[in-house]
Parts: structure tokens; C-alpha cells; sequence
């Protein structure tokens, strides 16, 4: 087994403070300990895989999708909606701000989704539509000509998006769809931070 420390792309730290609330002891006075806050979480989260190496830690081409990676990388990456044991999709408001919006407009099926205000990455930049947009430019082909990458391991999904554009604010990602995808909910499954990611260039991603 393998011991991996993980600087964590998280959404305003939330995951850290869940964990500090958990985890804390009582206190000696008998009163519980002080709540934690968005504030205080910060530093790295340290986790164990059953992996001897990790030699990509990419989960849409071959390299990177194994188990162990997904194991890590789904408390790391945010995602609109997790699978919970109800075996239903429910939407993360850690990361988003509502539940997503779906509409029809101008005859096209329309998903907006508002990301929480609170929501950054670990580097402190605010999460944006602009992650949406990259998330889905960068698995919409495997046509390098279309600006897709021939290593992607699918595009379900992504392929039937018609443009990602920011809403009202730059907290506001609308998603339109060339044709209706009934699994809606299983794409940005996760959301990539743009700003650190996006190079320009499909092949390079």
C-alpha cells in the first residue's frame, strides 16, 4: 500500500472542515468544541491507496483510469452531483449554490447550473463557468480536426453539447444541448479547473 500526500482542489474547503467537525475531540470543559469554519480549513489531506503507483493521475485517457485514481480523485475534483445510497443522483450544494436548472429554449434542452459563491480551488481561484466550458471542450471529440483529443477514453454526453456559455455572472454556467441527453446528470462528472488545465491546445491537455 501506498501513502500519497494530496494537495486537494476543493470547494472552499469544505471537505477539510467536515472532517475537522468529525474528527475533533471533546472538550475538556464539557462543552463540545468550537464549530469549524470555511476559514480555518486549509493545509493537505493525506490518503491511502491499495496501488503500488500511480502512473497518471489523468482519468480520461487509459493511463489514469483505474480504481485507485478514481478513489483519490473523487474527494479531490468537484462534481455537480454524486451517486448516493439511495442509488440516486443528488447535487452537491458544497460546490453548487441550487440544484441545477433545466429548461427548453428556443426548442433546445438547457441545463444552468449556479456554482456556490464560497466555491474556489485550493489556489484560492473562484470556480467559474469558464471550468464547465473546458471540461466540456475537452471531451466533446476525439476528432483532433474538431479540436477533441484521439485519447479521450469517451465523449457520452459531451458530444451532444452545443456550446457551454457563462449566465449572468461568472458563477453561472449554461449548458445547451444540440439534442436532448436523458443522463444529463452523469456528465461533468468531475468539473476541471480551467485555469491551472487549459492549454490551448487539445493536444496538450
Amino acid at each position: 500500500m501506498t501513502i500519497r500526500k494530496t494537495t486537494a482542489l476543493l470547494a472552499g474547503g469544505v471537505v477539510l472542515a467536515m472532517a475537522a467537525a468529525a474528527c475533533g475531540s471533546k472538550s475538556t470543559s464539557g462543552n463540545p468544541p468550537p464549530q469549524a469554519t470555511q476559514a480555518a480549513a486549509h493545509g493537505q489531506l493525506i490518503y491511502a491507496e491499495s496501488a503500488d503507483n500511480f502512473e497518471n493521475l489523468m482519468p480520461l485517457i487509459t493511463a489514469g483510469n483505474i480504481t485507485s485514481t478514481a478513489n483519490l480523485e473523487i474527494r479531490i475534483l468537484p462534481r455537480p452531483y454524486y451517486i448516493h445510497p439511495d442509488l440516486n443522483y443528488h447535487a452537491d450544494l458544497n460546490y453548487l449554490a441550487s440544484e441545477p436548472k433545466t429548461s427548453t429554449v428556443d426548442g433546445k434542452f438547457t441545463v444552468t447550473y449556479q456554482i456556490n459563491d464560497k466555491a474556489v480551488w485550493s489556489d484560492g481561484v473562484p470556480m467559474s463557468w469558464k471550468d464547465f466550458e473546458y471540461t466540456w471542450r475537452i471531451q466533446r471529440s476525439l476528432d483532433p480536426k474538431k479540436g477533441g483529443c484521439d485519447g479521450i477514453l469517451s465523449t457520452t454526453g459531451f458530444d451532444q453539447i452545443e456550446s457551454v456559455k457563462q449566465g449572468d455572472s461568472e458563477k453561472v454556467a449554461v449548458v445547451t444541448y444540440a439534442k436532448p441527453f436523458v443522463d444529463w446528470q452523469s456528465v461533468f462528472l468531475p468539473v476541471f479547473p480551467a485555469h491551472l488545465m487549459d492549454q490551448k491546445d487539445p493536444v496538450k491537455h
